[in-house]
């Protein structure tokens, strides 16, 4: 599918294939940055991402909004490795939008 849309020059490519070593395959085949997202649920799952070079982007998600414990280790071992943060949320107002701000500042520093 990449083939078909590398001219577009587009700025990543978001979960290719299921599970971290399919994903690593890819990101070694193609020249876009790999996003991980479904593989990447815990700083642990992060860390692995990072040792197999499966992705150069990781999101910032929990399977709990509340756990900002969570989603602030997993901004810590990207920020370690050098690979981006993607800090998103879906449907998240007032305080969830504070937070998430507030997560995106740390990482960037």
């Amino acid at each position: 599918m990449y083939r078909r849309i590398e001219g577009c020059r587009i700025k990543y490519f978001e979960q290719p294939v299921e599970g971290i070593e399919r994903m690593a395959q890819v990101a070694r085949a193609i020249d876009a940055p790999v996003m991980a997202d479904e593989s990447a649920w815990n700083a642990h799952d992060v860390i692995e991402i990072i040792e197999r070079r499966a992705a150069r982007w990781c999101p910032s998600i929990q399977p709990s909004p509340a756990d900002f414990t969570g989603q602030c280790k997993v901004a810590a071992v990207c920020k370690a490795s050098g690979i981006v943060c993607n800090v998103n949320g879906s449907i998240e107002t007032g305080i969830g939008k504070s937070r998430k701000r507030a997560l995106g500042r740390g990482a960037e520093r």
